[in-house]
């Protein structure tokens, strides 16, 4: 498999979590939407990421999608997500809120400082105790 995207995208991130939680070996290429749509193209010609190709050739977009077809390969005992039911949307609804546009992103830089950390504005880090 060939996981196509950066890991400053929130979406590709999740993926390439699920891919080391299942155990999955992936192969990385770390090309942007925005200096390597070129080679971005002839595996998505929506020059969007995630982009995950699949072994035998074919390729999945969208990062919900990647998911439920990882759970899907998983099988019902190991999958992250439940096949159905309140369980599944209740599931649903936690991943859509953590991709959100509307949730403020944790390397922003309108990010505010705890007391204990002020690297605020452009030098906000990845560091989770120092955002909100």
């Amino acid at each position: 498999m060939i996981l196509i995207g950066q890991f400053d995208s929130p979406f590709a991130r999740r993926v390439a979590i699920a891919l080391k939680l299942y155990g999955v070996e992936y192969e990385h290429r770390p090309w942007s939407i925005f200096s390597d749509a070129d080679k971005i193209a002839p595996f998505n010609p929506l020059c969007r990421v995630p982009t995950l190709v699949l072994d035998f050739g074919d390729v999945l977009i969208e990062s919900a999608m990647i998911l439920d077809y990882l759970d899907e390969q998983a099988g019902d005992a190991r999958a992250m997500i439940a096949s159905s039911g309140t369980e599944r949307r209740e599931a649903l609804k936690v991943c859509a809120r953590w991709v959100s546009p509307t949730r403020p992103s944790r390397l922003s830089t309108n990010a505010c400082c705890t007391s204990k950390n002020r690297r605020c504005g452009s030098n906000a880090v990845r560091d989770r105790s120092s955002v909100c």
